[in-house]
């Protein structure tokens, strides 16, 4: 694992995407993701994930307005994420697959109105986690099998929708 224990990115990056593997065990306590990035990892298969995978030590993340896909075990491991802000007017559509699974010491999560599908095992073996709650307009239309699997929810807030949604 990489010994760094700082990542910071330009306001003016042209960065629209983080491949695979590319922050994967650093040492950082806090991520802050510019504007313009739309994906983290690929949606070619899971093994393509894993951008942020075993940050042990990350407690933070803040996302850009503009990112749409959070790919395969993105932030995987990172069992000391507590937080994850999303800008008001988020353009997030896709959770994927174990996009936050173990993430030992997550207690709650927000899903953002905009996102659309919730992968499998999105938030896998969060223990500590009681509490989810998809935002007012949600426009979530699937959530994937054992997407909340081993988790310790003991509150799951969905707003009244017209629109089917499609589990498992």
């Amino acid at each position: 694992y990489a010994p760094i224990k700082e990542l910071e990115f330009a306001e003016t990056t042209n960065l629209t995407s983080i491949p695979y593997y590319a922050f994967g065990g650093l040492q950082i306590t806090e991520l802050t993701l510019p504007e313009g990035l739309v994906n983290l990892g690929t949606a070619d298969s899971y093994s393509d994930g894993y951008a942020f995978y075993s940050n042990k030590k990350l407690t933070t993340v803040n996302l850009p307005s503009t990112l749409e896909n959070i790919y395969y075990y993105a932030f995987y491991y990172s069992e000391a994420l507590t937080t994850v802000n999303f800008p008001n007017g988020s353009n997030l559509k896709y959770i994927g697959q174990n996009a936050f699974g173990s993430c030992f010491a997550m207690t709650s999560f927000t899903v953002p109105a905009s996102v659309e599908t919730v992968g499998s095992q999105a938030f896998y073996n969060n223990k500590n986690m009681t509490s989810v709650t998809f935002a007012e307009g949600t426009k979530v239309k699937n959530i994937n099998k054992q997407a909340f699997q081993n988790s310790g929810l003991t509150s799951f807030t969905f707003p009244e929708t017209e629109e089917p949604i499609t589990l498992g």
